[in-house]
């Protein structure tokens, strides 16, 4: 395992006893979960970490925090999470066990030790997400996903959506890449993101910095693909769902791509585009300065994927 040198564990401050921080990289099927945020009675990416740590260590995880809250339905390729234990477990065994596949909604986990101050929100500001889209689908099909989607919620035992309309937003009209493109230029850089957020900023400023939007034009079963890599700071929520929406919007001639200034700059939720659905989006991964775990993670293989950047 690359990056900095596993600690061992150690004894708290005082009398606290024993105490063994870990780090934890996870990927997950967002249809499965109900997001990251304990929820009763519904199936989280939280309560599933939670579980695994107890499993694999025998000891119940404490103070778990993951870094990228993502909302239900939206899938990850590396999330990261911290906890600790409050003994000094098997390691060796526990990370094995850790790793091993259950069926809770998680692709994969992987954990390390670490340093006691290393935190989850705090590793990396800088994430990476991706949103897969399609225009010109049929009307009814829409409709008929719409409904199964919903219906699979509610109800997890029922069958899941077909694995070619699973990881993204199908849409009636069709969508031309290059407005989008000269939409998503202007989205790129430090602004008031007011208009492309829902819910309350808990006095959290709403300014953030978009580093890059690249949008690509792919084919999947001989059908348009748009494939939108965003990657930026500190997203607000919905955010980058808005975006898309908006963008989506550009590309069906239903706005004017020279406008988003003027809609940044209005700070009004109400003149942007809906929320794009939750299945399209997927979390790639955060830039945390340091390898915290060997190599990158991958989306699922039967999903096309853009070329490699120069």
């Amino acid at each position: 395992m690359t990056g900095p040198s596993s600690p061992r564990p150690t004894h708290g401050a005082g009398s606290r006893g024993p105490r063994t921080s870990l780090l934890l990289r996870c990927a997950y099927d967002g249809s499965l979960l109900h997001g990251v945020t304990p929820q009763r009675g519904l199936p989280t990416v939280a309560d599933a970490l939670r579980a695994r740590v107890q499993d694999a260590f025998g000891h119940r995880p404490r103070c778990l925090v993951v870094a990228a809250r993502t909302d239900a339905g939206v899938h990850a390729v590396e999330n990261l999470a911290t906890c600790w234990l409050g003994a000094e477990p098997d390691l060796a065994a526990g990370l094995r066990a850790l790793s091993q596949p259950r069926a809770d909604g998680l692709l994969a986990v992987e954990g390390r030790v670490v340093a006691h101050d290393v935190f989850a929100r705090t590793l990396g500001s800088t994430k990476r997400y991706r949103y897969r889209l399609e225009g010109g689908h049929d009307p009814a099909l829409i409709a008929d996903l719409r409904q199964r989607d919903l219906a699979g919620r509610a109800d997890p035992t029922l069958p899941r959506l077909p694995a070619a309309y699973a990881r993204a937003w199908q849409v009636a009209l069709p969508l031309d890449p290059a407005p989008m493109r000269r939409a998503a230029a202007h989205l790129v850089g430090t602004h008031d993101w007011s208009a492309f957020k829902v819910g309350p900023l808990g006095g959290r400023s709403p300014v953030r910095q978009v580093h890059a939007i690249t949008l690509h034009a792919l084919s999947r079963d001989g059908h348009p693909h748009l494939v939108i890599d965003l990657e930026g700071e500190g997203f607000l929520r919905k955010m980058v769902r808005i975006l898309v929406g908006t963008l989506a919007e550009v590309g069906a001639g239903l706005r004017d791509p020279d406008e988003l200034p003027a809609l940044i700059a209005g700070r009004d939720r109400q003149r942007t585009g809906q929320a794009a659905l939750a299945r399209g989006l997927c979390l790639l991964g955060m830039e945390t300065g340091q390898p915290w775990f060997d190599g990158r993670w991958t989306e699922p293989d039967d999903l096309p994927q853009p070329p490699p950047p120069d």
